[in-house]
């Protein structure tokens, strides 16, 4: 129905449950998607950068977790793809917290979470204006209660680290 280098639309046959054939809409953007949660911990307290910018087609700015379009699912191209947008690179090994599907009515591709042990810097990307903001965990709270945080995938990839054992219970001190 529609295609660019970024997405698909397409009508694909299907067979309800009822036995009724029909079609339905699917959007295609690659295959996979990467999202990491890089995680910086200084003095027993940790950290999450996220990418503050403009999305056009909600016409707001928001703060994601950064991520994108991967050629392959794993850890490479989704680290390559932070670095590209907040100008941080990983400090140690990745964790994969799992995957996550943004819209499972809607959009075919599929995301992989990596937790990313990182070094704290702040970083604008050329062309996009994008800028990294680093947030505590309670920070990260309050901006997804008051409606900062909208991003589904950053609020899948939220909770997956927030079920894991890599999540950070209120008052814990980690080491550097």
């Amino acid at each position: 129905m529609f295609w660019t280098p970024y997405v698909e639309v397409e009508q694909v046959p299907v067979a309800f449950p009822d036995g009724r054939k029909g079609t339905y809409a699917r959007i295609n953007r690659g295959k996979h998607g990467g999202v990491c949660i890089p995680r910086h911990v200084f003095r027993g307290i940790a950290r999450y950068a996220l990418v503050r910018q403009y999305r056009y087609v909600i016409d707001r700015i928001t703060l994601e977790f950064p991520g994108g379009f991967t050629t392959e699912a794993g850890c490479a191209d989704a680290v390559r793809e932070m670095t590209e947008e907040t100008g941080i690179n990983s400090h140690g090994r990745p964790t994969s917290l799992g995957v996550l599907h943004a819209d499972t009515g809607l959009l075919a591709s599929e995301n992989d979470i990596w937790l990313v042990p990182v070094l704290d810097l702040k970083h604008v990307e050329a062309g996009t204006g994008a800028e990294t903001v680093w947030l505590t965990d309670g920070e990260l709270d309050e901006r997804v209660i008051h409606g900062e945080i909208t991003s589904g995938i950053t609020l899948g990839a939220l909770a997956k680290l927030r079920a894991s054992s890599f999540a950070i219970a209120p008052g814990t001190m980690l080491s550097s």
